[in-house]
């Protein structure tokens, strides 16, 4: 199953704050933060699998359904951005990203 996020909640995404631990480049974290933003920005509606929603609520059971969508389209969005470098570094997997709203 999916859930189709219209401009409606995507709206309420003010940005996209990135956070690492390690060592990561600093192009990296300055072009991931653009790449969604954009990302998001520019999309109409963002379809996000279901449980990417529920993962979300089961991590932190005290955010709402409208963060926890926030919360997925954001991680979508990193995904997104990985699938467009040309190396997959293994210190890529320390970069966490989360929407500011």
């Amino acid at each position: 199953m999916t859930t189709t996020i219209d401009q409606t909640l995507l709206k309420t995404i003010k940005g996209v704050q990135v956070e690492y631990f390690g060592s990561v480049p600093d192009w990296y974290t300055d072009e991931l933060q653009l790449f969604i933003e954009n990302w998001i920005y520019e999309s109409d509606s963002i379809v996000v699998e279901s449980w990417r929603i529920e993962q979300e609520i089961e991590a932190d059971p005290e955010i709402s359904n409208a963060e926890a969508q926030r919360r997925a389209v954001v991680e979508l969005g990193h995904l997104k951005f990985l699938e467009t470098l040309e190396n997959d570094s293994p210190d890529y997997d320390c970069v966490m990203v989360s929407p500011i709203s």
